[in-house]
């Protein structure tokens, strides 16, 4: 059985410390906030041990595994602390701010041979591994078209963590990373790997006053077949699907962030014939 300690208590962690209740193999033991406010309510909830700082979670012996469900921009501190106490690590996305930071991030795991993970849930879901079935039958060795999108209008003020570029704000970190790993999941699945990496990326998008990218679209060639149109926004609603195309076939999702029900719509897998 996998102690949980996890770190932080918005709403994010709320989803968690309620999930892991289904789970067989993990229970929740700690949590951690600088909020005493939040911990009291987490303490009546849940009733776990509870910490008023991280070191101190981070410093208990009996946590196996740490859950980091904190703003973007504490991602890297937090999860380099977590690694070099000796604990298996699930970090929410994004894994941290840049890609010198991630590198820095997945050497540590390695050294320690530690467990580290980006937190998306729907690489886990059943769902994605039946759309990943169906894609490595129906579309290995053809062209290949992937289109994904996720965008919706935040109506939050200046200094929320969507818009504050220090907090990590913009669509890119927040949402932009599900089209794109997801976009690396399939191309890599059809190329026999467990994801793969662009050969070329030609993007474009809007920025704020303050600099954060309201929206992005770019363009992804992952070999001379494959190919991904993806799109994040903070802006605007989009559609929120993954298409994955050939001259004659799609294979449709909508909403496969989020997966089963979300806000009355079911995810599903369509297989549409043209």
């Amino acid at each position: 059985m996998v102690k949980w300690g996890v770190i932080g208590t918005g709403s994010i962690s709320t989803a968690f410390c309620d999930s892991i209740k289904y789970s067989k193999q993990g229970k929740l033991t700690a949590v951690a906030s600088r909020s005493s406010k939040n911990l009291k309510k987490f303490t009546d909830k849940y009733q776990v041990n509870t910490f008023d700082s991280y070191d101190a979670l981070l410093d208990d012996s009996s946590i196996d595994a740490v859950y980091i469900g904190t703003p973007h921009n504490s991602h890297y501190e937090l999860s380099l602390k977590t690694l070099r106490s000796g604990k298996h690590l699930l970090c929410e996305k994004p894994m941290t701010m840049n890609s010198t930071e991630a590198m820095i991030l997945l050497n540590e795991a390695r050294v320690n041979n530690l467990f580290f993970m980006e937190a998306f849930m729907y690489r886990c879901h059943p769902l994605t591994h039946k759309m990943l079935e169906i894609v490595k039958q129906e579309f290995s060795d053809q062209e290949v078209l992937i289109e994904s999108s996720f965008g919706f209008t935040a109506d939050v003020t200046e200094d929320h963590r969507l818009k504050n570029p220090t907090l990590g704000g913009g669509s890119i970190l927040d949402i932009g990373c599900y089209p794109l790993s997801m976009a690396r999941l399939i191309a890599g699945n059809l190329m026999g790997k467990s994801f793969s990496d662009p050969i070329s990326i030609s993007a474009s998008g809007n920025l704020s006053s303050e600099n954060i990218d309201l929206n992005a679209k770019a363009e992804i060639r992952f070999n001379s077949k494959i190919k991904a149109i993806i799109k994040s926004a903070i802006n605007e609603e989009y559609e929120n699907s993954l298409r994955i195309k050939l001259n004659n076939k799609e294979v449709f999702i909508k909403e496969p962030w989020h997966c089963g029900q979300f806000q009355g719509q079911k995810a599903e897998i369509k297989v549409i014939e043209n």
